[in-house]
Formats: C-alpha cells, sequence, structure tokens
C-alpha cells in the first residue's frame, strides 16, 4: 500500500501536469488562430498547408537538427524546473 507522502506526491505531480497542459492550451491557443486567419487571407495559388524545406545542404539539415535538439533540451529543463520549485521533484530524483 502506498504511503501517505506517496499519494501526496502524485497529486502534486498531477495537479502540474494538468497546469502545464492548460498553460501549453493557452500559449498555442493564439499561435492558431493565427494561423487560421493568415491561411484564410493566403493569396490565391499559395498553399500554406504544403511542406517548407528547412535546409537544402546536408550541413544545412545537421545544423537544424542540433538547434531542434538543443531547444528540446530547454524546453525540457524549463519544465524539470517549474517542477522542482513547485517541490513535484526532489533534488535526489
Amino acid at each position: 500500500m502506498p504511503s501517505i507522502q506517496a499519494l501526496h506526491r502524485g497529486l502534486r505531480s498531477a495537479q502540474v501536469d494538468s497546469t502545464l497542459v492548460s498553460w501549453r492550451q493557452q500559449q498555442i491557443a493564439p499561435v492558431w488562430r493565427r494561423f487560421k486567419r493568415l491561411n484564410e487571407t493566403a493569396p490565391a495559388g499559395m498553399n500554406l498547408d504544403e511542406e517548407v524545406r528547412l535546409y537544402t545542404t546536408s550541413a544545412e539539415r545537421e545544423k537544424t537538427e542540433n538547434l531542434a535538439t538543443l531547444y528540446s533540451i530547454i524546453v525540457s529543463l524549463e519544465y524539470l524546473e517549474r517542477a522542482y520549485v513547485r517541490d513535484s521533484v526532489t533534488g535526489k530524483e
């Protein structure tokens, strides 16, 4: 049977998860609205759903992938820092 502390930690973790989800939705909603508005007002013959190439050479591709990896690490650390500040994660974890 789980201890009271473990249950409390799980509850706090669930609260943090729901807070992060609502925060993420608040961040994405304005961007999505702008995208829809941009898509509706796009010039004739322009397809905004078309895939865009981010690189043309293998060096550019590697740079783009490295930047994407760096960005994901930064975002993960921000979430971890928020969880640590809220005492959802201990220093040992």
